[in-house]
C-alpha cells in the first residue's frame, strides 16, 4: 500500500509539472532561446573584449550587427518575395484556368483529373469568400502572430544580453541548488554544454544564412524562376538534418524543369554543390564534429564495459576494434583527457591491449598501451575479481567505492540465498560483509589451486 502511494505521487508530481510546463510553455521558450542566444554570441563577445573593448561596446557591436543583418535580410527578401508570391499566385490561377477549359477534353486521366477539380469560381470563393471579406480575419490574425513573435524575439535578445552580462551570478543562482560536493564539476558540466551548444548553433546559423545567399545569386544566375523563394527554402530546410538537401532539391528541379530539361538539372547540380561546400568545407570551420564526436565516449564506455567484466569475451575486444576501424583519425588529446576525467585510463589501456591481440592498432592508440605495469599484469594473468577491480581503477576514490560496493551492496546471489520478508530486507546490509568475505577466499583458495575460472593457462589459450 505504502509502495502503490508513492508510484501515485511520483506519476501526480510528474503530470503536475508537464501541466504547469505545458500552461507557461512561452515562457519556458523564452528562456531557453535566450540561454541560446547568450551560448551562441559569447564568444565573439569574449574575442572583442580581449582586444581591449569594454563589454557594453563589446555587446552593443555584436548584438547590433546581428539586428541589423537580420533586419536588413528581412527588409530585401521580403520585397522580392512577396513580388514572387504574386508571381507565382498568378500563374497559378492562369494555370488552373488552363486545366479547366483543357482538360475536359484531353487524354482519359486528364479527364478523370478534370471532372474532380471545383471550378475557379468555386476555389476563388472558398479562399477569398463574399467580397473577399472572410479574409480580414486571418489577416488580423497573422498580422497578430507576426506581432506577438517579433516582441518574444526582442525579449530573447535582452533576456541573452542580461545572461552574457551576469553569467557568475547566474551560474552561482543555479549552482546553489547543488550540494557543495557536486558543485565544482557541475560547473564544468554546465560551461562545457554550453560551449558546445553555443558553437553548433552558431555554425547552423551562419551556414543557413550562406546557404540562402549562394542559392539565391546562383539561382538568379542561371536564370531560374522564383530564386528568392526557392533560396528561402534552401536556408530552412538545410536546418533539417539527413532529409534537408531533399526537401530542398525537389521544388528546384520541379521548377526547373517547368523552366527547360537543362536548367533544372543545371540547378539541382549546382544545389547539391552548396550543400556540399556547406558540409564539408565551411561547417568544419565553425563547428569540428570530430571534435565533439560520440566515438570518443563510446570508445570510453566500451572500455568501462568490458573491465566490469574482467574481459570475459572476445566479442567485446571486437567491439573496441570496429569502433577505431570506423574513426581511425581519433583526437588523441581528447580521448585522453576523457579518460582521465572519467577515471578509466586505465580501462581504456587495457580495452586497447585486448583489442591490440586481435588486429593491429594503429600507431597513435598502440603507443597509448603501455609495455610494463598493472594493466599488462592485468592483461595477461587476470586475478581475483575484487583484485583485479581494485587495480583496474587509478583512482583511489573508486577503489573505495568498488570496496564499499563489493562489501556492503547486497547481490541477486545474497538474495537468492537467504529469503527474508519485505520488512527485514534491511538485514541484507548486515549479511553482505560476512558472504562477501567468506567468497573472496573461496576464490582465491581456488585461483591458487589452479582450478580458478580465470586461470593463467586458460587465458593464454584463449588469446592462442
Amino acid at each position: 500500500m505504502r509502495r502503490l502511494a508513492w508510484f501515485t505521487s511520483i506519476i501526480l508530481g510528474t503530470l503536475a509539472v508537464l501541466f504547469l510546463l505545458w500552461e507557461f510553455r512561452s515562457a519556458v521558450w523564452i528562456f531557453l532561446f535566450s540561454l541560446a542566444a547568450a551560448a551562441t554570441f559569447r564568444p565573439p563577445i569574449k574575442q572583442l573584449t580581449k582586444r581591449g573593448l569594454s563589454l557594453s561596446m563589446a555587446l552593443l557591436l555584436v548584438y547590433g550587427a546581428v539586428v541589423l543583418v537580420v533586419g536588413g535580410l528581412l527588409i530585401v527578401v521580403s520585397f522580392n518575395l512577396l513580388t514572387e508570391l504574386q508571381d507565382l499566385a498568378n500563374r497559378f490561377a492562369i494555370g488552373y484556368q488552363h486545366i479547366e477549359v483543357v482538360w475536359p477534353e484531353g487524354t482519359p486521366l486528364q479527364q478523370a483529373v478534370a471532372s474532380r477539380l471545383p471550378t475557379s469560381d468555386t476555389l476563388y470563393d472558398s479562399i477569398m469568400g463574399d467580397n473577399g471579406l472572410s479574409t480580414l480575419p486571418s489577416v488580423l490574425e497573422i498580422t497578430s502572430n507576426l506581432a506577438e513573435n517579433l516582441t518574444y524575439l526582442v525579449i530573447v535578445l535582452f533576456l541573452g544580453i542580461y545572461w552574457t552580462v551576469d553569467q557568475v551570478r547566474f551560474e552561482r543562482l543555479l549552482l546553489s541548488l547543488i550540494p557543495i560536493e557536486n558543485r565544482a564539476p557541475a560547473r564544468e558540466m554546465w560551461r562545457q554544454i554550453e560551449t558546445n551548444v553555443g558553437s553548433y548553433l552558431r555554425s547552423e546559423l551562419i551556414q543557413s544564412l550562406l546557404a540562402g545567399l549562394l542559392l539565391g545569386l546562383g539561382y538568379w544566375l542561371i536564370g531560374l524562376q522564383y530564386p528568392t523563394l526557392l533560396a528561402l527554402i534552401g536556408a530552412v530546410v538545410w536546418l533539417i538534418p539527413i532529409m534537408g538537401v531533399l526537401l530542398a532539391l525537389i521544388p528546384v528541379i520541379i521548377v526547373g524543369i517547368i523552366s527547360g530539361l537543362w536548367v533544372g538539372l543545371i540547378a539541382g547540380g549546382y544545389t547539391l554543390l552548396v550543400f556540399w561546400l556547406l558540409e564539408y568545407i565551411i561547417e568544419p570551420r565553425f563547428y569540428d564534429r570530430r571534435r565533439f564526436s560520440s566515438l570518443l565516449l563510446l570508445l570510453v564506455m566500451l572500455a568501462a564495459h568490458g573491465s566490469y567484466h574482467r574481459w570475459e569475451r572476445l566479442i567485446w575486444a571486437a567491439d573496441v576494434r570496429a569502433v577505431i576501424r570506423t574513426s581511425p583519425e581519433l583526437d588523441m588529446d581528447r580521448l585522453r583527457a576523457l579518460a582521465r576525467r572519467t577515471g578509466a585510463m586505465r580501462m581504456l589501456e587495457l580495452a586497447l591491449c585486448m583489442a591490440e591481440r586481435l588486429e593491429p592498432l594503429p600507431h597513435p592508440l598502440r603507443e597509448m598501451i603501455p609495455d610494463r605495469g598493472p594493466v599488462s599484469r592485468l592483461a595477461d594473468h587476470p586475478p581475483s575479481r575484487l583484485y583485479y577491480h581494485f587495480k583496474v581503477r587509478e583512482r583511489w576514490r573508486d577503489r573505495m567505492c568498488c570496496l564499499f560496493r563489493y562489501f556492503f551492496a547486497p547481490t541477486f546471489s545474497d538474495w537468492k540465498c537467504i529469503s527474508l520478508p519485505a520488512f527485514l530486507s534491511w538485514l541484507y546490509y548486515l549479511i553482505r560483509p560476512f558472504r562477501a568475505v567468506r567468497d573472496a577466499i573461496k576464490k582465491t583458495r581456488a585461483l591458487m589451486r589452479g582450478s580458478g575460472k580465470y586461470s593463467t593457462r586458460q587465458v593464454s589459450s584463449q588469446f592462442g
